[in-house]
């Protein structure tokens, strides 16, 4: 829900239902520059703030770092269903919130309709910067199981609020709740200060349908309102409309206002840009999702792109935003770049900030079209080029042991265990070098270094004939990947927000598990050979070189960040890094070492978790690529056939990769059960 001032045309000092129908008069024509939504998560359930990127209504930054803005320190220490309420001058503001915990211990919804909270929570601010405390402020009597979602409507005639909720409403006899209540419906009631309250009366109470979570959109002309409200048996929100003010008549528009997902918690607001269009959000029970129409009165609505729109967003309010309340210096912190505003040295700062500080102010939200393209182009230059270079692969060894290795270097089956475990060793001994290497050099450079070092390092294994040599380059090959995957996790995170990356992930893991295919079927054709060269040292000649030409194309096309991509647009940059931003919450690439954040990420038992998941799943990683040929070769398969097999193995991985690829990105909240599966 969000703010609406409204003036009265017929002069009333007080009104009632069974009375005068006030008419509610014109907004103050106000210049807007941006949005902010107040809201909260079930998580985390106090309020956030989410800023937009200028004027676009679906492109927003979470602020204060990510970490709430308000938290409740009255009735059950958590809130819902937010909504940011100021008066006609802009001078007093108001944050309201249900009261409400659904994490708490014994929670039911049974219980919270019935004994829940009869009050909102109140914080107060004049500029939006300094807020009061936490305050609970009845509104209902003794008959109200619950109060919920509360919203507020400015009247600049008799200087008050309305104000409705949610209630459900007990007979008086029944003190205890445990009887049978009327449907839920919805109430009001006046305050000029948000300390004192009218009584309060039913405002929506029909006779057959409960229903909660009303909005109203003030619609640019005198009396003319539209006002959303959540059907709980069919679990979906419908629209009416009026043309003579809140308590005119109202009629509906047929059917709902979308279909699909139950939806509730609707947010309203006008384009600050477009004459005429207006934007909701609804909440699916997960998040919110934008939709978007240019004839409200008809209620065509349609869904809105959702490339920079925050995941996870509840039911909560959208306030449209003047300039000055806009750049205003929160004392909670932006984490974004503001016109004017330098919030962080340049040592310290984002490299791509100052890509938004040229250019953010030119574009607006992505047509669906230029949304698609820009998809297809991540998609087939960045991740075929990760792809790519996860094909190049540790697992060499394993097939030159049944081309010849053994016969030419008279290594033991000791020593070649030991040259397995060299490529950990030099893997883990770089891991600290490497990763200061990749922040303080140009990231894509490096990279294409690294691919280019591989190569070489691939190459001279033909002429490491002996035990020596071969435990020199299994170390260098170790530390060169140790490069190379975390460099193209970074860069998965410097171009993906979260949703995508969930379903990335195993795509790119597919390349990774292709690539004992590709080793497979070569070394089954090096086995025919019959030449004087041993077909161990042509496998590392044909890997080598393929891995050589992929290093010029790394070296091209391989990017340090979103903003320096060449196969991107100067739009396309912008939209990328504004919708990475939004969603980690954090930098996308960083050139100075922070000692803060290193210990931070030390002292968390996350870190630690990743740990044991990467060391657990990783144990056999030896066994897999080391000695899968010899063990299949020691129970009587021949060379040939073992090539086969390896590669069967390696079908088998990509399919269960597709597999979790379909599935996360069908049910992307469900990771952690996909992980344990």
């Amino acid at each position: 829900m969000r703010f609406i001032s409204f003036s009265i045309a017929a002069a009333t000092a007080f009104f009632t239902l069974a009375s005068a129908t006030p008419m509610h008069g014109e907004k103050r024509q106000t210049s807007y520059v941006g949005y902010l939504i107040s809201t909260f998560s079930d998580v985390n359930p106090k309020l956030q703030w989410y800023l937009s990127n200028g004027n676009s209504p679906t492109s927003f930054t979470k602020l204060n770092k990510g970490n709430p803005v308000l938290t409740s320190t009255v009735g059950t220490k958590a809130v819902r269903d937010v909504f940011l309420a100021s008066n006609g001058a802009r001078t007093q503001h108001y944050m309201i919130a249900t009261d409400l915990d659904i994490n708490a211990s014994g929670f039911s919804w049974d219980k919270a309709t019935r004994t829940g909270s009869r009050g909102i929570v109140v914080w107060k601010s004049k500029d939006l910067v300094n807020w009061s405390s936490a305050s609970l402020k009845s509104v209902e009597g003794a008959t109200a199981g619950m109060v919920w979602a509360p919203s507020a409507v400015w009247d600049d005639t008799t200087q008050q609020f309305y104000v409705f909720w949610a209630s459900r409403l007990y007979a008086s006899s029944d003190t205890a709740h445990t009887g049978t209540a009327g449907l839920d419906r919805i109430r009001y009631a006046t305050t000029k200060d948000f300390n004192t309250f009218s009584v309060p009366k039913d405002y929506v109470a029909p006779s057959d349908t409960p229903v909660i979570d009303q909005e109203f959109q003030y619609l640019g002309q005198k009396g003319h309102f539209t006002r959303f409200i959540k059907n709980e048996t069919a679990l979906q929100v419908y629209q009416e409309n009026t043309t003579g003010g809140l308590f005119g008549t109202w009629e509906r528009v047929p059917g709902y206002v979308t279909s699909g997902s139950p939806w509730e918690g609707t947010a309203s607001f006008a384009d600050n840009t477009v004459a005429g269009k207006f934007h909701i959000l609804l909440d699916n029970y997960v998040q919110y999702a934008p939709f978007e129409t240019t004839n409200i009165n008809g209620g065509n609505w349609t869904a809105s792109s959702t490339s920079g729109f925050p995941t996870g967003l509840k039911h909560g309010s959208v306030t449209q935003l003047t300039q000055k309340e806009y750049d205003a210096p929160f004392t909670y912190g932006w984490t974004r770049w503001l016109p004017g505003k330098k919030t962080v040295d340049a040592r310290n700062a984002d490299v791509t900030l100052r890509l938004l500080e040229k250019h953010d102010h030119e574009f607006g939200v992505l047509t669906p079209e230029k949304e698609k393209q820009l998809r297809r182009t991540l998609y087939w230059r960045l991740m075929t080029l990760l792809s790519a270079i996860n094909i190049i692969d540790k697992s060499t060894l394993g097939y030159a042991a049944i081309l010849g290795l053994f016969e030419e270097t008279k290594i033991t089956k000791a020593e070649y265990n030991n040259l397995n475990t060299m490529f950990y060793v030099g893997y883990l001994a770089f891991q600290w070098p490497g990763h200061y290497l990749l922040q303080r050099l140009p990231f894509g450079k490096f990279v294409g270094s690294i691919v280019f070092s591989w190569a070489i390092i691939v190459l001279l294994h033909c002429v490491a004939v002996r035990y020596a040599g071969l435990v020199v380059m299994r170390l260098a090959l170790g530390a060169a990947e140790a490069i190379v995957v975390p460099a193209m996790e970074i860069t998965i995170g410097r171009f993906f927000n979260r949703y995508a990356q969930s379903f990335l992930q195993p795509v790119l893991w597919i390349s990774c598990l292709a690539a004992p295919v590709a080793a497979a079927f070569i070394s089954y054709g090096l086995l025919w050979s019959t030449g004087a060269v041993l077909p161990w040292k042509l496998l590392h000649v044909v890997t080598g070189g393929i891995t050589l030409l992929l290093a010029i194309w790394v070296w091209i096309d391989y990017p340090n960040n979103p903003a320096d991509a060449r196969w991107l647009t100067l739009e396309e940059k912008v939209q990328v890094v504004r919708r990475v931003h939004q969603s980690q919450q954090s930098s996308i690439e960083q050139k100075h070492f922070k000692k803060d954040q290193s210990v931070e990420t030390i002292k968390d038992p996350v870190s630690w978790l990743f740990a044991l998941q990467s060391f657990t799943l990783m144990y056999s990683n030896n066994l897999n690529y080391g000695q899968k040929n010899l063990i299949t070769t020691s129970i009587g398969i021949t060379p040939l056939n073992s090539t086969l097999v390896t590669a069967a193995g390696g079908v088998f991985g990509v399919a269960c990769c597709v597999v979790a690829t379909l599935a996360l990105r069908r049910w992307p909240q469900n990771i952690a059960w996909h992980a344990s599966i």
